[in-house]
C-alpha cells in the first residue's frame, strides 16, 4: 500500500488474486523487492515519498536525481 500508494482495500484484493494466478517464486521475489524498498536505508520513506512526485508528475525530478545519485555514490 505504502510504495504503490493504492487503498488497503484494493491491495487486498489485488493480492489474493495475485496469489491465486502469479507463481509462487515471483510472488515472493515481488514481497522481498517491497520490503527493500520499505526497509533499505538508501531507499526508505524518502524514497517512497520521491516515487509519490514521480506518480504525481509523471517524470523524475532531474536535479533531486543527480543530487541522490552522487549522495549514494559518495
Amino acid at each position: 500500500m505504502k510504495v504503490l500508494q493504492i487503498k488497503e482495500e484494493t491491495a487486498e484484493t489485488t493480492a489474493c488474486r495475485m496469489a491465486h494466478t502469479v507463481d509462487k517464486k515471483t510472488l515472493e521475489s515481488l514481497v522481498r523487492f517491497f520490503d527493500f524498498v520499505y526497509h533499505c536505508p538508501r531507499a526508505g520513506d524518502d524514497w517512497i515519498k520521491s516515487f509519490v512526485k514521480y506518480c504525481s508528475k509523471g517524470k523524475p525530478d532531474d536535479e533531486i536525481c543527480k543530487t541522490c545519485i552522487q549522495k549514494c555514490k559518495a
